[in-house]
């Protein structure tokens, strides 16, 4: 209930002193691996979808674009017959700068991200074995770091976006110090209420 009102609280803060805000879908892909030593399935990337909700509050050149997106991260080995699989709910909340165009506007920047484990998968040879984030598997629940993106809305509402996001926390316990890494193109679609 209290994070409901806190919701509410920060939509209505956002209408009352910004100068647009905009509600959007996205819809896209991520290019995902594990980096760092001592987990040779992740040698390879991983192509997983990524899809969501956005806000986008504007300031004149400038917004802030909180969301919520599930998103599949991992990883696979070279020879693509063992795959990790991590499935999260994550919350980005991206700076963003935007120069105007006629027929929309370009637009660039970034912010910090937290994600949420809520199933992870592991195939080898075909066989797949589900397991749950912090069930003494040895993946932390919370994931925590940094993306960059970069793009274009064009005035109809519709945007495309890339951009590439980093992990700062270690997905395992074991002191492997696996990270999350990925790159990423969506497709957005924003309307105002």
């Amino acid at each position: 209930m209290k994070k409901a009102l806190l919701i509410l609280l920060v939509l209505l803060a956002s209408k009352t002193f910004s100068q647009t805000v905009s509600y959007g879908l996205s819809a896209g892909i991520n290019y995902s691996n594990l980096s760092g030593n001592g987990n040779p399935i992740t040698s390879s990337y991983l192509i997983g979808i990524r899809a969501g909700g956005l806000v986008d509050i504007g300031f004149k050149n400038f917004s802030i674009q909180p969301g919520l997106l599930f998103t599949k991260m991992g990883g696979q080995n070279t020879t693509k017959t063992e795959q990790l699989i991590l499935n999260y709910l994550e919350i980005p909340v991206n700076f963003l700068y935007h120069e105007k165009e006629r027929a929309g506007n370009f637009f660039i920047g970034g912010g910090p991200y937290i994600s949420f484990g809520t199933l992870a998968t592991n195939i080898y040879t075909g066989l797949r074995n589900n397991f749950f984030f912090g069930n003494n598997e040895g993946l932390h629940r919370a994931d925590v770091g940094l993306s960059a993106l970069t793009g274009y809305q064009f005035t109809s509402g519709f945007a495309i976006s890339g951009g590439y996001s980093m992990g700062i926390t270690d997905v395992y316990s074991g002191g492997a110090n696996n990270k999350n890494s990925a790159f990423n193109i969506s497709v957005e679609y924003f309307f105002k209420l």
